[in-house]
């Protein structure tokens, strides 16, 4: 056990010193780099070179690549002009929502309808594979047909809603409205 002590305590010791001095060193270190500095503008000044200053905000010397600055822009940004709560623009609001709202109920309408149709078209395959009797089997088939017909009309009536909604939805975007206050989750001023 002493032996393992006398081991370990030098590298404790060793440890402890050299974690314990290292703030000192990086102190005494950033001492010396301002020291340098000075020395080096001092050696500059006296030999009558000119130093060159970068003053602005650097951003004209970036080009086309970012650039990264600490200091505050100079440039005050543009304020935000606040949108006018006339009784015109919730006129507006309220047909851009009322007709979002009609357009979403006809949607809702056009699926739950494609379902329903889904499920007879699958009904009907099930019953074909039940039914032994040649004129009772043409009967389903052509009935399947009607129902796959009515299907593909459907899902292009659903598409071409689902597209008007979309304009609908882009239109109120364009005059200025946000997307919650188009679907009645936002703030109406």
């Amino acid at each position: 056990m002493r032996d393992a002590w006398f081991r370990i305590f030098p590298i404790m010791l060793c440890f402890i010193l050299i974690s314990g001095s290292y703030p000192v060193a990086a102190v005494q270190s950033l001492v010396e780099a301002a020291r340098r500095e000075a020395e080096r503008r001092n050696m500059l000044e006296e030999l009558g070179i000119e130093e060159t200053v970068i003053e602005g905000n650097g951003r004209c010397y970036a080009g086309e690549g970012n650039v990264s600055i600490s200091a505050p822009s100079e440039v005050d940004p543009k304020p935000v002009p606040a949108i006018p709560s006339s009784s015109k623009n919730q006129s507006s609001l309220g047909r851009y929502r009322a007709e979002l709202q009609k357009l979403d109920q006809n949607i809702r309408k056009e699926e739950a309808r494609l379902r329903k149709l889904q499920d007879r078209l699958q009904s009907l395959k099930r019953e074909n594979l039940k039914i032994g009797d040649s004129s009772r089997r043409s009967r389903n088939e052509e009935s399947q047909k009607r129902t796959q017909e009515q299907i593909e009309e459907l899902q292009v009536d659903l598409k071409l809603l689902q597209k008007e909604r979309a304009e609908a939805y882009d239109s109120g975007k364009k005059d200025g409205f946000l997307p919650g206050e188009l679907v009645g989750k936002g703030i109406i001023p």
